[in-house]
């Protein structure tokens, strides 16, 4: 996450009906300056950095056009010099994201399925030169949370509350669609038929809703909760059952577990599966496991007790994962392998015992 700094320069981002215009008029409840172009309200990345390096003591806030990174901009070259353009000039981006399923019934086919999944994965992509991500469901519906948050992220204290939008949006924003509306929730929840997504994006488009936490998969006969099973050494080689505490599970809600997956319940402390993570066919996660974000553990994959696997990291089909081991976060382990010992992050693992080196080699 990018730090905030004395004078702050905010740009927000975000895929068209995600509600850049209602968080740009919101914004005006903290101390900040609007920066609009000649007609309209949107600003290009380029012209707010030079408006920022300018005018460097200026607090300022902008929303973006279509042809910015996180909204839609297409060319990797453009992405990465505005990419560059935000950490030359200590600039704050806001990103909004909303439910692809209601961004694509807003407004009448306005926005294209392609052009939402390209704004997120250019969120994933370039993370680290983000400041906040909002949801738009968060801040219609509690916007005081949401503005709580931004403060935090920007070094500043807002003048308002967001809740008494739109009685502090200045002049200079009048003329929008938005004029004297009150925050509302209407538009959250409006669903989407698969028809309007063309079939060849519809898988992409579903990982990126899963990604974003707005949907999870559980299947009938994926078993989440299972009761951990521990033996203790007997008399006569005897292996009786012992009876130990029940931590749970905890498991987010856009968390995929798909046939015949399995989650233990903790011994010690919850087992943890984080937000966007996949189990597929046959995965399973022992007791007091710590699985990250957006981690996909492949199908006949099994991770033993207390291993932990940190974020964004890839188990392939049929991978097992000894107990207490750690793997790291960008980490990719090829199908089959064995890993005994710990791995670190952005390394690749295969092999029985699996062997570890660096992803750029």
């Amino acid at each position: 996450m990018t730090e905030a700094v004395s004078t702050p320069s905010v740009f927000i981002t975000g895929c068209a009906k995600s509600g850049t215009t209602l968080l740009l008029r919101l914004m005006t409840a903290f101390p900040l300056v609007p920066q609009l172009p000649v007609d309209g309200l949107e600003l290009g990345l380029p012209e707010f950095a030079a408006r920022v390096a300018a005018s460097p003591n200026t607090p300022m806030v902008a929303k973006r056009t279509f042809a910015t990174v996180f909204s839609g901009l297409r060319i990797r070259k453009q992405q990465e010099r505005q990419i560059k353009l935000i950490e030359d000039h200590g600039i704050l981006i806001i990103n909004i994201i909303r439910d692809g399923r209601d961004v694509l019934t807003s407004d009448n086919g306005y926005v294209t399925a392609s052009r939402w999944i390209t704004s997120m994965k250019q969120r994933r992509s370039f993370r680290d030169s983000i400041a906040l991500t909002v949801r738009y469901e968060d801040l219609v519906s509690n916007p005081n949370d949401v503005q709580e948050a931004i403060a935090v992220a920007i070094g500043l204290q807002p003048t308002h509350p967001f809740s008494r939008y739109p009685e502090f949006v200045p002049p200079a924003l009048d003329g929008t669609r938005y004029l004297g509306n009150t925050i509302f929730t209407s538009s959250v929840g409006r669903g989407l038929q698969n028809k309007a997504v063309p079939s060849k994006l519809r898988a992409g488009f579903l990982r990126e809703l899963n990604l974003a936490g707005y949907c999870g998969v559980r299947h009938p006969s994926a078993k989440i909760g299972l009761s951990p099973c521990v033996y203790a050494r007997g008399p006569e080689g005897t292996r009786p059952a012992k009876t130990v505490p029940n931590h749970g599970i905890e498991i987010a809600d856009d968390v995929d577990v798909l046939a015949f997956a399995a989650v233990v319940n903790g011994t010690e402390r919850p087992t943890v599966i984080g937000r966007g993570s996949r189990l597929l066919h046959r995965a399973h996660v022992g007791h007091d496991c710590l699985i990250g974000e957006d981690v996909i553990i492949g199908a006949g994959s099994l991770v033993a007790g207390f291993a932990e696997v940190g974020d964004r990291t890839e188990l392939k089909i049929g991978v097992l994962v000894r107990n207490r081991v750690k793997i790291g976060s960008d980490c990719v382990i090829g199908m089959g392998a064995v890993v005994v010992k710990d791995v670190p992050d952005n390394h690749i693992a295969y092999g029985n015992p699996a062997r570890a080196r660096p992803r750029e080699e």
